[in-house]
């Protein structure tokens, strides 16, 4: 992932930026958003969502009961178990295509538990895209990087895509095997902000275009360089909430 750590570069944010003592006040004020879309995986059948990618020679997607002893019901399972190639991607995960993109402000959130080697033998992974174009066409992405040998949560497409500027306000080792909480709130001036287990940890400042900051589609699974021949990851408890106007 050697392109991607060349690409971060501490930026400054806006004084909009959120802090850690909001997140219960953000947290409630989405609660009441006009636009609420939960996904929990009971219906074990992916029903909650707009599509998702057929399993592939090198993984699978599917809705299971959780392995982790965790008490969560059924939970989305990703897995690779081969590599797809040095040009390949794997692409393991449900999409959330929205009728119309929402305009403004918004909160997700996403449980996830992942089982991974270390960057150099996986290449880039990415847990969640969030797109501000239908189409896909533009987007962000909350990615895990290895930096001083742990691995750790990074945006990338940031400002533009292609492109990996942001800030780190905690270096927060990503833990393997155990359940993470991960958080990820959009101000009206258009920052983000990311939050893993209730500490914000990332925060960066996209070029949204003249029509400012916007959902239209989003996924979380496993989306990973086809070098990668091994990966387990689970999700579960995802949101998105907005009081976003569509167009």
């Amino acid at each position: 992932m050697k392109w991607m750590i060349a690409a971060i570069l501490l930026m400054a944010l806006p004084p909009a930026a959120i802090g850690t003592d909001e997140l219960d006040r953000l947290r409630d004020h989405y609660s009441r958003a006009g636009f609420q879309w939960v996904a929990n995986h009971e219906s074990a059948d992916f029903s909650e969502y707009f599509w998702r990618h057929p399993d592939t020679a090198c993984g699978w997607l599917m809705a299971i009961p959780d392995p982790t002893g965790s008490g969560r019901g059924y939970v989305s399972e990703s897995q690779i178990f081969c590599s797809a190639g040095q040009k390949g991607i794997h692409r393991l995960y449900p999409t959330l295509n929205l009728e119309k993109c929402l305009y403004g402000s918004y909160y997700s959130s996403f449980d996830v538990w992942l089982s991974a080697p270390p960057a150099q033998e996986r290449g880039w992974v990415s847990l969640a895209t969030y797109t501000n174009v239908k189409n896909w066409q533009d987007l962000f992405g909350v990615n895990l990087d290895t930096e001083d040998g742990q691995p750790v949560l990074v945006l990338f497409h940031v400002p533009k895509f292609g492109q990996g500027r942001f800030k780190r306000l905690a270096r927060l080792a990503f833990p393997m095997k155990q359940w993470v909480r991960i958080e990820v709130v959009v101000s009206e001036q258009g920052t983000i902000n990311v939050f893993q287990d209730e500490k914000l940890v990332l925060q960066a400042v996209k070029d949204w275009g003249s029509a400012g900051p916007s959902i239209c589609e989003a996924h979380w699974g496993l989306y990973a360089e086809g070098k990668t021949d091994f990966a387990h990851l689970l999700n579960d408890d995802i949101t998105l909430r907005s009081n976003g106007h569509p167009k």
